[in-house]
């Protein structure tokens, strides 16, 4: 049920072939796909993807879909207005991690972007960061060098996705730390949390830099 407040409502529509009826409930689930019984594969995140982002930003959304007639989205995000008295807030002095010793960082992810962005803010706090980007790259790195200290991998990648990866790297490597980056919510995270994830820690996409830097700490001092 939505709550009262202004919105924002955002519509799209087709005039596809519509969503089964059976599988209406099941489109925002994580890993829900039917894409699995074609020729064209799927990972089934996408629209838990949309539900996330929207979700964490206060919103709401909904679908109707007709067989034959097409299907309708519904989005509801809060209404934002730019008040005109200036807020002044008490800004708190963060402390700066500075590492005790030269920590070794592998890093992965399949946006060059994000890679280089993330690989620039750690090392400029004197981390010592090795990127790639997949996951078969990364074994491969780790089994040339055995002495990294974090793994901080992209969760759904090009081939081997970003849980896999943890869990083929802890079974081969214990006593590695990890973070899992996705733009997925964190409740998707909780669902797949297991025995192969015990000292994994998760970072919601899209972060601030002073937010991975914090995560990074906090994953290291643990």
């Amino acid at each position: 049920m939505i709550q009262a407040g202004d919105y924002i409502k955002i519509t799209v529509s087709d005039n596809g072939s519509g969503i089964e009826e059976e599988h209406l409930s099941h489109i925002f689930e994580p890993f829900f796909t039917t894409k699995s019984h074609s020729n064209v594969s799927g990972t089934g995140l996408g629209l838990s993807t949309v539900y996330g982002i929207i979700h964490s930003a206060g919103g709401y959304i909904s679908v109707n879909s007709q067989k034959d007639i097409g299907t309708t989205f519904t989005i509801y995000l809060p209404r934002y207005e730019d008040k005109e008295e200036k807020v002044i807030k008490e800004k708190t002095i963060r402390p700066v991690f500075t590492p005790q010793k030269d920590f070794k960082i592998l890093l992965v992810d399949d946006e060059d972007a994000v890679r280089f962005v993330t690989k620039k803010a750690l090392t400029s706090k004197g981390f010592i960061v090795t990127d790639c980007e997949n996951g078969e790259n990364a074994l491969k790195i780790l089994a040339q060098q055995d002495d990294f200290d974090l793994l901080i991998s992209d969760m759904v990648m090009q081939g081997m996705n970003g849980t896999t990866l943890i869990q083929k790297a802890k079974e081969a490597y214990p006593k590695l730390k990890t973070i899992l980056m996705s733009g997925y919510s964190e409740d998707l995270f909780d669902q797949q949390n297991n025995e192969s994830f015990s000292n994994t820690e998760f970072l919601q996409k899209p972060f601030e830099i002073i937010t991975l830097l914090d995560k990074v700490r906090e994953t290291l001092e643990d």
